[in-house]
C-alpha cells in the first residue's frame, strides 16, 4: 500500500489525506477551494495557505485627444474679469555691504649674511689623495673589426652545425636502442631463470603415430623365364666398336618355383567404432517423446506403477501426444551415491522452448528409464501456472532457491519469517516466498544459501492469503535437497 500523508487544512481544519508523492505540492482544498501548499516530512514544513500574488497592473487607457481645461461660461468670465487683481507687495530693499579691512601682507624678514647656527666641518678621508699623473693616460690601440664573412661560408658553417646536430641526434637514437635492448636482454634472462618456479613443467608431446591402416601382404606373381634362343638358330651379330671395355652382366635371378605357391592370407576385419555411452539413454529418451500416448509412454518411465496414475489422469486435462523435439543434447552426467547408477541429464529443445528442457534418465536394472514428473513440470511450466492460480494450493516443484537483495530481505523480512526467492529453470521469473524460522525446512534453505550459493531442491509450496485478502507463497517442506530421479 502507497504511503499517505494526512493533515488538516490551515483555512478551514478539514482533514485531508494526499499520497507521500504529492508532498510539499499545491493545490485547492475540496471543501473551501483555497490554495494551499501540502506538508513537506522529508524538510519538517507543515502545511500553509498559498502566498496570493498581487493583481497585474491595470494599463492606462489609450487615448487619442489631449485632455483639454473646462471651459467657462461667458457670464463666469465676466463675472471674474470684475473682481481686482491682486497686487503684488514691492519686494524689500537689499541689506548696506558689510565692508571689511583690506589686506595687508606682512613684510619679508631681511637677510642675514650668516647662517644662524655653526657649519659642520669638513671630514677627512682616511688615506692621502693619489698623486697626479705626471703623464697623460694612453688607452692601447683599437683593433680594427674584421670584415664580416660572406654568404657562402656563413651556409656552409650552417649546413656543419645542422650536420653535427644531425649526427649527435643519430648517435643518441642509437644509444637508446642498444639500453633498451641491453635492458630487454638482462629481463629476459632473469624471467627465464626465475620464472620456472611459477609453472608446472608440461610433459612434452608426443603424438601417436597409428601409420597407415595395414594391408594384408600380397604375394607377388611367380615370373615365367623368357626362351633362351640356341646357338644355332641365333645369327652372329657384329658388335659396334666401343671404346669403354663392356661391363659384366649381372647375375640371373633364380626364378621362384610355382609348384607350391604359399597361401594367401585373409584380412583381419576393421576395429569396431565404440558407440556412445549415452546412446541407450538417447534412445530410451526419443522413444519416450515419440510415444503416441500416455499408455505407451508408461513403459519408459521411472516408478511407471506410481506414476501410471497420474500420467492417465494429467492426460485428461492436457492433450495427449507425442512431444515434437528439434535437437537433444547431453548437458551432463552424474552418478546416483545410493544407487550408484548413472544419471544423463539431456536438453531438449522446442518450439516453445528455444533454450531447452531438463530431461533426467536414469539407469536401472530395467533399463534407461526417463523421470517423467520433472519433464511434465517443466515442459508446461507448471509452477508459473500455480502462481497463477487459485489460493489455498500446494504442489511439489523443482525450483532454483536463492536470497533476495538485504534492502528488500528487510521490508519482507519480521521476527517470523524469512524471505527466500524461488524461481523454475525454464522462465527467468522469481517469485518471492516466506519460511517460518525455526522449521526443519528454514535451517536447510538457509544453509544452503549461505553466501549468496543457489539451492536447486525440490520444495512443497503453499498459495495462501492474508487477512486483508492479499496472497503469499510459504514453503511447507523440503522433499529433496537435489534434482535427481528417484523411484520412491
Amino acid at each position: 500500500m502507497a504511503e499517505v500523508i494526512q493533515f488538516h487544512c490551515p483555512a478551514c481544519g478539514m482533514t485531508l489525506r494526499l499520497p507521500l508523492a504529492m508532498a510539499a505540492q499545491q493545490g485547492p482544498c475540496p471543501n473551501c477551494d483555497r490554495e494551499i501548499v501540502a506538508p513537506d516530512p522529508y524538510h519538517g514544513i507543515g502545511a500553509f495557505l498559498a502566498p496570493v500574488l498581487p493583481p497585474p497592473p491595470v494599463p492606462e487607457p489609450f487615448t487619442l485627444f489631449v485632455e483639454t481645461p473646462p471651459l467657462v461660461p461667458r457670464h463666469e468670465e465676466h463675472e471674474t474679469m470684475r473682481h481686482p487683481v491682486y497686487q503684488q507687495p514691492e519686494p524689500l530693499p537689499a541689506p548696506p555691504p558689510v565692508q571689511f579691512p583690506a589686506y595687508q601682507p606682512e613684510p619679508f624678514p631681511p637677510y642675514q649674511a650668516e647662517p644662524p647656527f655653526p657649519l659642520p666641518e669638513p671630514l677627512h678621508p682616511f688615506s692621502e689623495p693619489a698623486p697626479v699623473a705626471q703623464e697623460p693616460f694612453s688607452l692601447p690601440p683599437v683593433e680594427p673589426e674584421p670584415d664580416p664573412p660572406a654568404p657562402a661560408a656563413v651556409a656552409e658553417s650552417s649546413a656543419c652545425l645542422v650536420e653535427t646536430e644531425r649526427s649527435r641526434s643519430r648517435l643518441i637514437l642509437l644509444f637508446a636502442c642498444l639500453v633498451t635492448g641491453l635492458v630487454a636482454l638482462v629481463f629476459g634472462i632473469l624471467l627465464g631463470a626465475l620464472g620456472t618456479r611459477f609453472f608446472a613443467p608440461i610433459p612434452p608431446y608426443k603424438p601417436t603415430n597409428f601409420g597407415p591402416p595395414s594391408q594384408p601382404e600380397q604375394p607377388a606373381a611367380p615370373e615365367v623365364p623368357a626362351p633362351t634362343p640356341t646357338p644355332a638358330a641365333t645369327p652372329e651379330q657384329p658388335a659396334p666398336p666401343s671404346p669403354e671395355p663392356p661391363k659384366p652382366e649381372p647375375p640371373a635371378t633364380p626364378a621362384p618355383e610355382a609348384s607350391n605357391p604359399e597361401p594367401t592370407p585373409e584380412p583381419e576385419p576393421p576395429p569396431a567404432v565404440p558407440a556412445k555411452v549415452s546412446a541407450g539413454a538417447e534412445a530410451a529418451l526419443k522413444a519416450f517423446l515419440e510415444a503416441p500416448d500416455w499408455a505407451a509412454r508408461s513403459a519408459h518411465v521411472l516408478a511407471p506403477d506410481k506414476v501410471k496414475a497420474a500420467m492417465e489422469a494429467y492426460s485428461r486435462e492436457v492433450p495427449d501426444g507425442p512431444t515434437a523435439y528439434r535437437t537433444i543434447t547431453v548437458k551432463q552426467s552424474e552418478v546416483d551415491e545410493s544407487t550408484r547408477s548413472t544419471i544423463f541429464i539431456f536438453m531438449v529443445t522446442t518450439e516453445r522452448h528455444q533454450q531447452g528442457i531438463p530431461v533426467a534418465v536414469k539407469e536401472t536394472p530395467g533399463g534407461w528409464l526417463v523421470d517423467w514428473l520433472a519433464f511434465v513440470e517443466f515442459r508446461d511450466d507448471l509452477f508459473q501456472k500455480f502462481t497463477d492460480g487459485p489460493v489455498d494450493k500446494t504442489g511439489f516443484f523443482h525450483l532454483i532457491v536463492t536470497r533476495p537483495p538485504e534492502k528488500r530481505a528487510e521490508e519482507t523480512e519480521n521476527e517470523h519469517f524469512s524471505s527466500f526467492v524461488l524461481q523454475s529453470p525454464v522462465s527467468g521469473k522469481g517469485q518471492l516466498a516466506f519460511i517460518r524460522k525455526g522449521t526443519s525446512a528454514y535451517e536447510t534453505v538457509h544453509a544452503a544459501t549461505e553466501g549468496g550459493t543457489a539451492f536447486t531442491p525440490v520444495l512443497e509450496v503453499r498459495k495462501s492469503k492474508t487477512a486483508e485478502g492479499q496472497s503469499y507463497f510459504e514453503v511447507m517442506a523440503v522433499k529433496a535437497n537435489d534434482w535427481f530421479p528417484r523411484e520412491n
